[in-house]
């Protein structure tokens, strides 16, 4: 056990150093593989005093280390495997009338993140295959950015091409929850909002010229993100909207599958405690 724990510890360090060195403080919660290589450690010394007659460990405390350890791993390895299925189980989506975009990751005025590239690339690929579709542009970019990454995600979509009549913007969202849930309530009043649209009285023929009508069908949305937040995202809009909504994988960058996963993993058990899922 002593040797399971020390190796997992020195794992998290030593792929924290990686990540930090690779892409530094651009990578969100880099910090936690700190924090879990520190509780690997500190199972590890537990492990060695049972068996250690000089600086002897109650068991009772060893036990709970060890209990909470493998419990929040077998909770994390379960999280993946609903990661995994939300991503197979994403469909083509065909002419959604809205997709919201949460944000990720800027710096100045423009998208300087591999990270935001790929995704940018894939909601173009969506605006070019669904020429009514509205896309909600999510996130406010964090205390010490100059600008939002909505308003930077819209820059970057009206120079390739995109007209801002068909872009949305929300800046006040801080994380994915907000996000989902602040576009889904800018969706509602847009569509609040939207003047009633006209057609002509064919079955009323005594009535002359116009009668209003307003849209009744079910909105169809969609969220574009990457597909180990996939999952996490589609289920927290599906909460609150209690709508059936559509997903749109953007394919993660190798180098931060691992830590996408161990982050939307602790994320997810995060929202189910708080009773967002």
């Amino acid at each position: 056990m002593t040797i399971f724990f020390a190796a997992c510890a020195a794992g998290c360090a030593g792929f924290w150093i990686i990540l930090f060195l690779t892409a530094g403080a651009l990578v969100a919660e880099h910090w936690l593989w700190l924090l879990f290589a520190l509780f690997f450690f500190v199972n590890a010394l537990a492990a060695r005093g049972l068996r250690s007659e000089e600086h002897p460990v109650p068991l009772w405390l060893a036990t709970a280390l060890h209990t909470t350890c493998f419990a929040l791993l077998t909770a994390i390895f379960a999280t993946n495997i609903l990661i995994a299925a939300g991503v197979n189980d994403a469909a083509e989506v065909q002419n959604p009338d809205y997709v919201v975009v949460p944000g990720f990751g800027v710096r100045g005025r423009g998208v300087n993140t591999e990270i935001m590239d790929r995704r940018m690339a894939e909601v173009l690929r969506a605006a070019e295959q669904n020429p009514r579709t509205r896309f909600v542009l999510a996130g406010c970019g964090g205390r010490n950015a100059p600008v939002s990454e909505a308003e930077v995600m819209a820059d970057w979509l009206m120079k390739h091409g995109v007209p801002q009549e068909r872009l949305l913007i929300e800046v006040e969202s801080g994380n994915l929850y907000e996000s989902v849930v602040y576009s889904e309530a800018l969706i509602r009043r847009i569509r609040s909002e939207a003047q009633p649209f006209l057609r002509p009285a064919t079955h009323q023929p005594e009535v002359s010229g116009h009668i209003p009508a307003v849209e009744s069908r079910p909105v169809h949305t969609a969220i574009l993100t990457e597909d180990v937040r996939l999952y996490h995202a589609v289920s927290l809009a599906e909460k609150a909207t209690g709508m059936q909504v559509a997903g749109i994988p953007v394919p993660s960058d190798p180098v931060f599958l691992l830590h996408g996963l161990f982050r939307e993993s602790l994320s997810i058990l995060k929202d189910k405690f708080m009773g967002r899922l």
